[in-house]
């Protein structure tokens, strides 16, 4: 078996999961095409792990250029849901969309075993010329056409994540950093708050302070305070500043009331 994702975090949570899955060996992890290429044309794998968005290209050119009658089973990786919604129908071996937990990468194994012990590959060859055949279409909705980020990975006890953009409440300029809060926890990011404001859908992310962004779905309620400032406090009971220098963002939210 091959694991083709240029994310390292991604191949390592592939290999992870499959611990439990002894009888797949993986033969050699790729990063980008030359490798994946030459770890196919060399080991022969009789599955492999595609990222669709690879740099530079997608695994779907990836698959146009190879003979289809030596292609492996494929269990595709996507960050985006949309290449599933639009292509998986057509019955792939399976996807993973990132990030999937050990539940969802168990059951997608199963299924190419399952295509393998079927003797379905002739199955699996038609699925795969449908969806090069559909590429033009595909690749119109590329998940990097995509300005705003939908989920930020984080590092916690030497583990990586993501926390979906819904699920985060405010962010907190802190030093060199910047604190990430959710309902319940903080999350520390390597990162600026002006680089971050840059990648956060305006629409629900608007910057109050020049220390703090907050969610506007998670505002309880605003209080006056002095020299034109508000106190903001979210809906898990935190307190922030509305500083007047940022107060014309907020007030497109509240139209008829005077702040």
């Amino acid at each position: 078996m091959v694991i083709a994702d240029h994310q390292p975090i991604s191949r390592d949570t592939i290999r992870a999961y499959l611990a439990s899955h002894p009888n797949i060996t993986v033969l050699r992890e790729c990063a980008n095409r030359s490798e994946v290429v030459s770890a196919i044309n060399e080991t022969e794998p009789d599955l492999l792990f595609l990222e669709i968005e690879l740099p530079g290209f997608t695994g779907f050119e990836l698959l146009n250029d190879m003979d289809i009658d030596a292609m492996p089973l494929i269990i595709f990786v996507t960050t985006s849901g949309r290449y599933a919604l639009n292509a998986f129908d057509a019955d792939a071996v399976d996807y993973l969309l990132k990030p999937f937990n050990k539940s969802r990468f168990d059951s997608a194994v199963k299924k190419a075993v399952k295509f393998r012990l079927g003797q379905n590959i002739q199955k699996s060859h038609e699925t795969i010329q449908y969806l090069i055949r559909h590429y033009d279409n595909l690749k119109t909705i590329n998940p990097y056409d995509k300005k705003y980020i939908p989920r930020i990975l984080v590092k916690e006890r030497k583990k990586y994540f993501f926390v979906h953009s819904e699920e985060i409440y405010w962010f907190e300029a802190s030093g060199d950093y910047v604190i990430l809060h959710t309902e319940k926890n903080k999350h520390w990011l390597n990162e600026s708050l002006t680089s971050l404001e840059l990648k956060l859908d305006p629409s629900e992310f608007i910057r109050i302070h020049r220390s703090s962004i907050m969610n506007i779905n998670y505002i309880s309620n605003l209080q006056p305070y002095f020299n034109g400032e508000f106190h903001i406090t979210m809906k898990n009971n935190d307190k922030l500043k509305l500083s007047r220098n940022y107060r014309e963002k907020i007030k497109p939210l509240f139209t008829g009331v005077t702040l």
